[in-house]
């Protein structure tokens, strides 16, 4: 393990939830990463701004799965990243962006088309500074063969095909272990992979103990199967596909699932975050 990284990441920590928690730990479980934009110490500096590749995200990764996966324990150190946040729960597939704030109230391009009520525009309001906090993020191998233009496993689950559902995603992780037909693409990126897939036994108790260490059991039923937080018909907006009042039911339904999942998530970061910087 490199424990240099190890220390430099629990230094960065501290320091962000004295200055900006008030030195409560807790604070960081609804923190909203977006505000780390700009900012020089804790947000991406010298690169793209993304909320979960922040150099604060970056530092809570090393310390929370840097056991597991000791690659991320190098991700601030190399051009070529090994490791790399990923954003588990969506926004923009189902709401789409926000295009506007007027009178305190944020209108999101494709809620807009579903003629949404006061009840509904609150709950994804309040889903949108969520979906950017600390239970929504999770570290996902980076390697794509090289190629400045190939997809990741990251930006591969975020594209046409699964609209960056992460239970759809999360299916195809489950074919793959249970050797049930997974995606071939997605077969070929855990092949390039394999630093971070060959700690896991090829199977169903393999498949429960990777959900185990990244703490997605939120996404299973009781059998270790994957749940479903969305019914297919209305997972992109820009299709259309949905009569409005279908739309703001499952909008309502997956807001309700992502939300207790993340903050569950949270809660055990945060555990795991006080044990690590030995606060009681």
């Amino acid at each position: 393990m490199n424990n240099r990284n190890v220390d430099v990441s629990l230094t960065l920590i501290k320091r962000f939830i004295d200055e900006e928690c008030d030195g409560e730990i807790s604070a960081l479980t609804t923190f909203d990463f977006k505000k780390l934009r700009g900012n020089k110490t804790y947000g991406c500096r010298g690169r793209s701004f993304d909320c979960d590749d922040t150099n604060l995200a970056r530092a809570i990764y090393a310390v929370v799965w840097g056991d597991d996966f000791p690659e991320i324990l190098d991700s601030n150190t190399k051009d070529r990243v090994l490791v790399r946040g990923d954003t588990l729960n969506t926004f923009h597939t189902l709401f789409g962006r926000l295009v506007t704030t007027e009178k305190d109230q944020k209108q999101f391009k494709g809620l807009e088309h579903y003629s949404p009520d006061a009840d509904l525009r609150e709950k994804v309001s309040n889903f949108h500074s969520l979906y950017h906090t600390i239970g929504n993020f999770f570290p996902l191998p980076n390697e794509n063969g090289g190629t400045s233009r190939a997809k990741t496993l990251n930006t591969y689950r975020g594209g046409a095909k699964y609209g960056d559902y992460f239970d759809l995603f999360l299916r195809q992780l489950e074919s793959y272990f249970l050797d049930t037909g997974c995606d071939p693409t997605i077969t070929r990126l855990i092949d390039l992979n394999r630093f971070y897939f060959d700690r896991f036994e090829r199977s169903k108790q393999g498949f429960m103990e990777f959900c185990e260490v990244n703490l997605l059991e939120g996404y299973l039923n009781e059998d270790g199967s994957v749940r479903t937080n969305l019914t297919s018909h209305s997972r992109w907006w820009w299709k259309r596909r949905s009569t409005e009042e279908s739309y703001k039911m499952e909008a309502s339904s997956y807001i309700e699932f992502s939300s207790e999942l993340i903050g569950r998530r949270a809660d055990k970061i945060i555990n795991i975050l006080e044990q690590k910087l030995n606060i009681s």
